[in-house]
C-alpha cells in the first residue's frame, strides 16, 4: 500500500464526500493508494513535431491512437486514464482517454519513413522508442487552458506545468479530482437547434439602412480579402454596421463574433502572446506565456466549422505593426504556419474574418501604413442622411429639417474625415433630447474645429438653428 495525501487537505474547494466519491469512481481509496487502483498520466505534444488541435478536431471518442512515452513505462498498466496536454502558445488540456495496452518498444532504423520526427535527428543509426497504445474517452469542447490550470490552488502544482520538459507526466489524486471538477463545471455545447438564428442580407440592409446592393459588394470582398476596414468620420455607425455585418456572416452557424478595442496602449503580448505574471501559492509569482485575445480566438474557432468574426474597434488607435508582429505575414498569406518569437505556432482558420473600424478624424495616431493597407478591404462610410430621415420617419419626428442642416455643416467642414455622422440622432424621443445633444455633444466639437472660424461657428449654435430642425 502507498499513502497518499489526503485530498482534503489538497483541494479546499471540495467537500471530503466529494473526493472520497470521485476517487472511488476511479478506484481510489481516500487515504490509500493500492497498486491495483489506475494511476493518470498526462501526455504532452509540442506543437514544433505534433498538431494535436488538429488531431482532436478529427478524433472520436473510442478512437485509438499511440503516444511515445520516456517514463514511468514500468507502471502504466491497462485502463488508466489519460490527459491530453498541447503545449506552446496554446496550451491546455484538449481530451482525454484510457490506456488500452502496456507500453511496447519499437527499434526504427535510420532512414525508416515511419521514424517520429521528434526522436533524437543528431542519432544516424537505429534507435528505440516506446508507445503506450489509449483510446479516447472524451474530448473537451474547451480546453482546459494552461491559465486555469495556473489560477488554481491544486492544478497549478501540475508537473507540466512546474518542469515542462517532457513527454508524459504523472498526475496526484489531488490533482485529478481538481480536473473532474473544472470538466462538469465546464459549459456544455449548443445542440445544432441552437445555431445562430437566421439575419439576411435583406435583414441587414434594413437595419443599416444600407443599399443590399452596396452590402453585397462589401460581403464579397470580406470573403476575398477576409479582413476589411470600415472607415469614415465620427458618428457614422462604423461599429454598429461592422456588428450588422458580422451577424450576418455567422447567422445559421455554429460560429460566434468577438469584438476587441484597439487603444494607444495595446500590445502584442494582448493580442498574440505574452508573459503574464501569476502569483503562487507560496506567495511568490510565476511568470508563464500566455496566449492573448486573438490567439484564442482563432483556438475557439478551430473548434467550429462555420464563420467566425473577430471585429477589431479603433483598429487605427493602436501601433498596428508592434501589435500584428507576425500576423502581418499571415494576413496576406492566410494557408501559411508561422512560429511565434515566445514559442508554438500561428496560423489562421479559413472560417475566421476580421472586421476593423477606423475614424478618420483621430489624426492623433497615425494612420495605416500601406503595407497593411493592401492587406485589407478597405469600405467608406459617410453621413447617410436618408437613413436618419427614414429612422425618425418611423418614431413621428420629422428629421428633414436637421437632415439638410447637416449637409450644410458637413459642406462647411470640406473635409469628409472630420464630417458630422448622423448616430448622434439615431434614436426615438429625439424632440425631447435634440437640444441637449446638440449643445453638449454637436457644438463642442464644432468648436474646436471652427476655433479660427468663429462667425462660422456661432452660426451652427442652438440659438440660431434651433428653429431649422424642430418641426
Amino acid at each position: 500500500m502507498k499513502e497518499i495525501v489526503r485530498i482534503a487537505s489538497g483541494v479546499s474547494a471540495f467537500t471530503s464526500q466529494q473526493a472520497r466519491r470521485r476517487l472511488s469512481q476511479i478506484g481510489f481509496s481516500i487515504e490509500t493508494l493500492t497498486d491495483d487502483a489506475p494511476r493518470i498520466w498526462l501526455f504532452q505534444a509540442n506543437p514544433r513535431f505534433y498538431d494535436l488541435a488538429e488531431r482532436i478536431q478529427q478524433a472520436q471518442i473510442g478512437d485509438e491512437d499511440t503516444w511515445t512515452v520516456t517514463r514511468y513505462r514500468e507502471t502504466m498498466r491497462t485502463g488508466d486514464p489519460v490527459l491530453l496536454w498541447l503545449a506552446g502558445a496554446n496550451a491546455g488540456i484538449y481530451a482525454l482517454g484510457e490506456l488500452i495496452g502496456p507500453p511496447e518498444e519499437h527499434t526504427y532504423a535510420a532512414d525508416e519513413e515511419e521514424r517520429p520526427v521528434w526522436l533524437d535527428p543528431a542519432q544516424t543509426g537505429p534507435i528505440t522508442a516506446w508507445h503506450v497504445p489509449f483510446r479516447y474517452t472524451q474530448i473537451l469542447d474547451e480546453p482546459i487552458r494552461k491559465a486555469t490550470l495556473l489560477e488554481h490552488l491544486v492544478l497549478q502544482r501540475l508537473l507540466v506545468l512546474r518542469a515542462p520538459a517532457g513527454t508524459n507526466f504523472a498526475v496526484t489524486a489531488a490533482e485529478w479530482v481538481a480536473l473532474q471538477e473544472i470538466i462538469e463545471r465546464a459549459p456544455q455545447p449548443e445542440p445544432p437547434s441552437n445555431l445562430r438564428p437566421p439575419y439576411s442580407l435583406a435583414d441587414c440592409a434594413r437595419d443599416t439602412g444600407i443599399a443590399e446592393e452596396e452590402l453585397d459588394r462589401w460581403l464579397r470582398a470580406l470573403d476575398r480579402k477576409r479582413q476589411a476596414v470600415l472607415y469614415g468620420p465620427p458618428g457614422t455607425g462604423k461599429t454598429f454596421v461592422a456588428e450588422r455585418m458580422a451577424r450576418h456572416l455567422v447567422s445559421g452557424g455554429d460560429g460566434f463574433i468577438e469584438l476587441v478595442q484597439f487603444h494607444p496602449a495595446y500590445s502584442y503580448e494582448d493580442f498574440i502572446q505574452g508573459i503574464r505574471p501569476q502569483s503562487r501559492s507560496d506567495g511568490g509569482l510565476s511568470y508563464p506565456l500566455v496566449p492573448g485575445r486573438f490567439l484564442d480566438f482563432c483556438a475557439r474557432a478551430k473548434a467550429v466549422t462555420k464563420t467566425c468574426v473577430l471585429i477589431i474597434d479603433e483598429i487605427n488607435r493602436a501601433n498596428l505593426a508592434r501589435v500584428f508582429g507576425e500576423l502581418m505575414y499571415l494576413l496576406e498569406y492566410r494557408d501559411q504556419v508561422l512560429p511565434l518569437a515566445g514559442g508554438g505556432l500561428l496560423s489562421i482558420p479559413l472560417n475566421v474574418r476580421i472586421i476593423g473600424t477606423m475614424n478618420t478624424a483621430d489624426r492623433s495616431i497615425a494612420l495605416v501604413d500601406h503595407a497593411l493597407r493592401r492587406r485589407f478591404a478597405f469600405l467608406p462610410l459617410q453621413p447617410n442622411y436618408a437613413v436618419l430621415q427614414r429612422y425618425q420617419d418611423t418614431h413621428g419626428f420629422d428629421a428633414s429639417g436637421l437632415a439638410r442642416l447637416l449637409e450644410r455643416i458637413n459642406q462647411a467642414i470640406g473635409d469628409p474625415s472630420y464630417a458630422v455622422g448622423i448616430s448622434f440622432f439615431m434614436r426615438c424621443g429625439l424632440a425631447e433630447d435634440l437640444e441637449d445633444i446638440w449643445r453638449m455633444e454637436i457644438e463642442p466639437y464644432l468648436e474646436e474645429y471652427f476655433f479660427d472660424r468663429r462667425d462660422v461657428f456661432t452660426s451652427f449654435c442652438w440659438q440660431r438653428i434651433a428653429a431649422q430642425v424642430l418641426p
